[in-house]
């Protein structure tokens, strides 16, 4: 009987812990928070081309012509044992280059994430500004998905992303304060590796990521077994038309697949 209290216990806080981890993301990105470990270089390589990338030890906000965008999650980063999620920086245009006008929409911002990527988008190096976070207690990423309508699409990874400049009828720029989206990363699944990730995203020219469904009505779920019990987490993000936030929900398995609510 203590044995399984100690299960359950162990459970509930490791759920919560990657439910606040999450959460802390997100928050990042709605307060602009740069990355601390600035160990590489973005560039603007020409008019409508994503940016470029390269290893460098540069100063916060010398990377002249790009923007901290935001954050992207990747559940279920394959071969790790115990389970691991990764968290990854997102650069994107500051401007069209020689035009002065700021991207409204990611198409044009051409997104992408530092992290190891291909040779032929890096110009030097392979420039890896990730972090790893480690799930604990045997709790392990089973299934990530958001409803499109029409049925469930199974994804691997997410991303948040600051809202992008927004222009009147008249042609100018609109002020206000900037919001944070979700975007599921369709095309993704768990278990890539943090390569095949970053290969996906960043060979498509800063294209991948935009083509993602942004804030999908439901929100996006990812669901987290228990090594020790029979239980699993389901984290909610967003959905519903309230305010991007993440939401925890706690079932009994019992032989069941997945499922929310």
């Amino acid at each position: 009987m203590i044995s399984g209290k100690q299960a359950q216990t162990a459970f509930d806080q490791s759920i919560r812990e990657i439910q606040s981890q999450v959460q802390q993301s997100l928050n990042e990105v709605g307060a602009g928070f740069y990355p601390n470990n600035n160990n590489f270089k973005c560039a603007v390589a020409g008019v409508g081309q994503p940016p470029t990338l390269s290893a460098a030890a540069v100063n916060q906000g010398t990377n002249s012509g790009c923007i901290f965008l935001g954050k992207a999650i990747q559940f279920g980063v394959g071969s790790n044992d115990p389970d691991r999620f990764s968290t990854y920086t997102i650069a994107a245009l500051q401007n069209f280059g020689s035009c002065a006008t700021e991207p409204a929409c990611l198409a044009a911002a051409k997104p992408v994430v530092v992290a190891p990527s291909n040779p032929s988008h890096n110009t030097a190096g392979y420039p890896d500004n990730s972090n790893d976070e480690e799930l604990h207690n045997g709790l392990k990423a089973v299934r990530a998905w958001y409803n499109n309508g029409a049925g469930d699409v199974e994804i691997g990874a997410i991303a948040f992303v600051s809202s992008l400049a927004q222009y009147g009828a008249t042609g100018g720029l609109v002020s206000g304060a900037s919001s944070v989206n979700i975007v599921a990363i369709d095309g993704t699944a768990l278990g890539a590796s943090k390569q095949d990730l970053a290969e996906l995203l960043n060979s498509d020219g800063g294209n991948k990521l935009a083509a993602g469904t942004i804030n999908p009505s439901g929100g996006v779920y990812v669901c987290f077994e228990s090594g020790g019990t029979q239980d699993y987490g389901i984290i909610q993000i967003g959905g519903n038309g309230r305010d991007l936030a993440v939401n925890l929900v706690t079932k009994d398995k019992g032989g069941a697949t997945c499922t929310y609510p």
